[in-house]
């Protein structure tokens, strides 16, 4: 297999990972492995060692609903332009994930860190350099093209 196509898979892979993040926080937000991975270390910045009240937990499952599926609706989108752009080395395309990715990451990380929410900065940054490394690993075959 080639460097690029490699990378190309990797960069796929992740991507589903990221949908499937999404879809996950959308329906099963408030399940014991999203409270392991994000709910508890959440809770904590916010409310302290305080039992959450019933009104929190439904706002709680909304705002992840919400977030959710914008998290997977990105991922569709980053999938699309990754699977068939990407793939045929688009200069734009590349641009355009890395750029996406980016702000995402120079937004999202700063307002976690902000507010305490260290383990969603943590994740922030496991995600960029997954995300990241098959990119910066195939820039060199977007910037030799016109």
């Amino acid at each position: 297999m080639n460097r690029f196509l490699f990378w190309h898979k990797w960069l796929m892979a992740m991507i589903m990972i990221v949908i499937l993040y999404g879809l996950g926080l959308a329906f099963f937000g408030q399940s014991l492995i999203y409270n392991v991975l994000l709910n508890n270390q959440i809770n904590r910045a916010f409310w302290g060692t305080t039992p959450l009240t019933d009104s929190v937990i439904a706002y709680q499952k909304f705002v992840y609903g919400v977030l959710g599926t914008v998290v997977g609706g990105w991922g569709v989108i980053l999938l699309f332009i990754t699977h068939y752009p990407f793939r045929r080395k688009e200069k734009w395309a590349w641009i355009g994930l890395t750029l996406s990715l980016t702000f995402w990451f120079f937004t999202d990380t700063p307002i976690s860190l902000y507010y305490g929410a260290y383990s969603n900065a943590l994740m922030n940054t496991l995600m960029i350099v997954a995300l990241g490394l098959p990119l910066y690993c195939t820039r060199k075959e977007f910037t030799k093209l016109g």
